[in-house]
């Protein structure tokens, strides 16, 4: 498999050939308003997505190795602890319980993902406009996966990186066989938040992964702040919009004091027979 550094702290994914390639942020009328008035790009915890249940879910034959690992590392452990301490078997958990320690901690992890999710592609997505919401109501932003690196390494959400922020990292999300995928570098925390069904794969999606553990506390989400006015292209406006729907979101647009374009979708363009 091979990889790509575009991570902004931890580890290696696999990256877009292209750092320069459009994205898309695909969102309802209501989420492009928080976006503008909190000059944020939000991210939702892993908890709250119910598209796919096997959201930050452990392929089978990784969480096996892991399983198998863990049970070595620790009889090895034991031995050397029990040749230089005989008699004191009692004294140490069994290799079930270090076992079942390991189960909790990985069902804790998931509590403080949370994701970005964009769609890659040269032209908008069809099939992306019908599933986020109502297409005539529905507004898509355009950037590009190096601009949206930039704002996010820029962010003063994370300046010093010293208030719980544990793992921050933007790769392409991999489409895998959960019981047959065995690339055992996906054992690292937060990590699995780039691996989705192959059912999902039309999404061909680009993900920014936030592991945040201030506090303990669950959040919904996390809203990162970020310079809209460097990271947005272009904002088009979903199939079959009305003249006035369209005339609102401009209008809010400059309210808010950016200039970017806001135009209708190329869906609609008319054919030429």
């Amino acid at each position: 498999m091979g990889k790509s550094v575009l991570n902004l702290v931890n580890y290696d994914f696999v990256a877009p050939k292209d750092p320069e390639a459009s994205i898309w942020r695909y969102m309802d009328l209501a989420k492009y308003l928080s976006m503008l008035y909190t000059g944020s790009v939000y991210f939702a915890n892993t908890l709250i997505l119910k598209e796919d249940r096997f959201e930050l879910s452990w392929p089978r034959r990784v969480l096996e190795q892991r399983q198998e690992t863990t049970r070595s590392m620790f009889d090895r452990l034991y031995s050397s602890f029990l040749l230089q301490n005989p008699g004191q078997e009692e004294s140490l958990p069994s290799i079930d319980s270090v076992v079942e320690m390991d189960e909790k901690y990985r069902s804790w992890e998931k509590n403080y993902t949370f994701v970005s999710c964009w769609h890659l592609g040269d032209v908008e997505s069809a099939a992306m406009w019908k599933i986020y919401g109502s297409e005539s109501k529905s507004i898509v932003i355009r950037s590009k996966i190096s601009s949206l690196i930039d704002q996010i390494r820029r962010s003063p959400s994370f300046a010093g990186f010293g208030e719980g922020l544990d793992y921050l990292s933007v790769g392409a999300v991999q489409y895998i066989d959960f019981d047959e995928f065995e690339d055992f570098m996906y054992e690292l925390p937060y990590t699995r938040a780039f691996l989705k069904r192959k059912n999902f794969s039309h999404e061909k999606e680009i993900r920014v992964v936030l592991g945040k553990i201030t506090g303990r506390t669950f959040e919904r989400g996390i809203a990162v702040r970020v310079n809209l006015g460097s990271l947005i292209e272009e904002v088009r406006i979903g199939p079959g919009a009305e003249p006035w729907f369209i005339e609102m979101v401009k209008e809010a647009t400059n309210k808010f004091g950016f200039d970017f374009p806001v135009n209708r979708t190329s869906l609609d363009n008319d054919p030429i027979f």
